[in-house]
């Protein structure tokens, strides 16, 4: 089952599983299928030519999708006015009425206006589905006799005509509802990745923080061993000034990114520098996580890479990563797979890289099938992007894999984590 990956909003089905060449072949075909149809429809029946219009544009912009999305506007305009044209050419000069399926058009049309309200922008879509939308409306209109005598006053008509604008009133809220969760997705991840921003800039100030301050550490015994009076101490207390002041430099950075603050400003001086989990605590916590999970303590395993647990040179922030990584997919087998039949995290040295990767098994069905993806995969990519790594997650077997990447440089830091 899928472990959270924090997916971008709805797709539109599209052509897949194809190389490019055949895929676009297949597009070609489809249009010309779909023009063709349109002209024998026009030749066979006039009436017709609404209906094949507009499911003929939905199927071929579905068809081009995400290309054909670009042009959605302009493409939703033709069975617009080809519509109310059909509809005013019967009211005014007995042009033919609707066609038995005539309600296939009028649903096309209501597919059209919810597709404009999700995903196009601008006075002109706004136009076009409006123009749709009455469209679809008014096909009502064709069902009436263009001449003689009818039951339906104008009164009843124009009920008539109300009630059934329902359907791209309901199309376009449906649509702009997709919208705004979508928008409010995106937000949610920009905050997520900003928030992983600031992780990595105080990760980063605690692993400075601990070097200067055992240079600082180191430069303060040194005089005291040197003695008054030698040109060494100067030095040692010029090492020591230099430290501290980029100890307040790096907390006054870190306030201004809105993390190091109190109630009378940003705080300067040494801070306190917290433990950060590392590779270290790897093992602690797969042990309980499968301690606590609904998996057998068994199927939870970790896997090292001895020339990783034997001492390689890991730098800190690749380390502090790689732990947030496994929290977050433990995190979220526990939440979208706690049946998943194993798990394994796996860490070893690829080259001048890390890689990390936690695979679940196969399980049951999902804790809430409902629930949308979460914001930590996609963050912790923000996060790995810095260190110049990737980050992928999908199905891997019968399961779901988490799989990140990270060059071990030894411009990213040193020690071990």
């Amino acid at each position: 089952m899928p472990i959270g990956t924090g997916g971008a909003g709805p797709r539109v089905p599209r052509l897949v599983g194809m190389p490019e060449s055949r895929g676009r072949g297949a597009r070609v075909g489809v249009t010309i299928a779909a023009a063709v149809l349109a002209v024998v429809a026009a030749a066979f029946s006039p009436a017709a030519i609404p209906l094949v219009v507009a499911v003929g544009v939905v199927v071929v912009t579905l068809v081009w999708w995400p290309t054909g999305r670009r042009r959605l506007t302009w493409a939703a305009a033709v069975p617009a006015v080809v519509s109310l044209a059909a509809t005013g050419g019967h009211l005014a000069f007995g042009w033919p009425g609707l066609p038995p399926w005539g309600m296939v058009e009028t649903v096309a049309l209501c597919l059209l206006v919810g597709m404009i309200a999700r995903w196009s922008s601008g006075r002109a879509a706004a136009v076009v589905a409006v123009a749709a939308g009455i469209a679809a409306a008014t096909t009502l209109l064709r069902a009436v006799p263009a001449t003689g005598s009818t039951e339906l006053d104008g009164v009843q008509l124009l009920y008539a005509v109300a009630f059934w604008g329902l359907g791209p009133i309901a199309s376009a809220a449906v649509g702009l509802h997709l919208r705004h969760q979508h928008e409010r997705r995106e937000r949610e991840i920009t905050g997520a990745r900003r928030e992983q921003r600031l992780d990595l800039a105080r990760d980063l100030h605690d692993y400075v923080a601990h070097d200067v301050s055992a240079m600082i550490a180191q430069a303060q015994a040194a005089q005291l061993v040197a003695g008054e009076g030698s040109r060494v101490v100067d030095a040692l207390r010029s090492i020591e000034q230099s430290g501290l002041a980029a100890m307040a430099s790096m907390d006054r950075t870190i306030g201004v990114l809105g993390e190091t603050t109190s109630a009378a400003g940003p705080v300067t001086g040494a801070a306190p520098v917290r433990p950060t989990p590392g590779l270290g605590d790897l093992r602690e916590l797969v042990e309980r996580f499968a301690s606590t999970s609904g998996s057998r303590a068994g199927d939870v395993r970790l896997d090292v890479d001895p020339a990783v647990e034997a001492g390689g040179r890991i730098p800190r922030e690749v380390g502090g990563t790689v732990h947030r990584i496994v929290v977050e997919a433990l995190t979220n087998v526990r939440r979208h797979a706690p049946g998943a039949s194993s798990v394994e995290v796996r860490v070893r040295r690829v080259g001048s890289a890390l890689e990390v990767s936690v695979v679940n098994g196969a399980g049951g069905p999902p804790a809430d099938p409902g629930r949308r993806g979460g914001l930590g995969l996609p963050g912790l990519t923000e996060r790995v992007v810095a260190l110049s790594g990737t980050l992928r997650a999908g199905p891997h077997d019968d399961g779901w894999r988490v799989l990140a990447r990270m060059p071990l440089t030894d411009g990213l830091g040193a020690g071990r984590s």
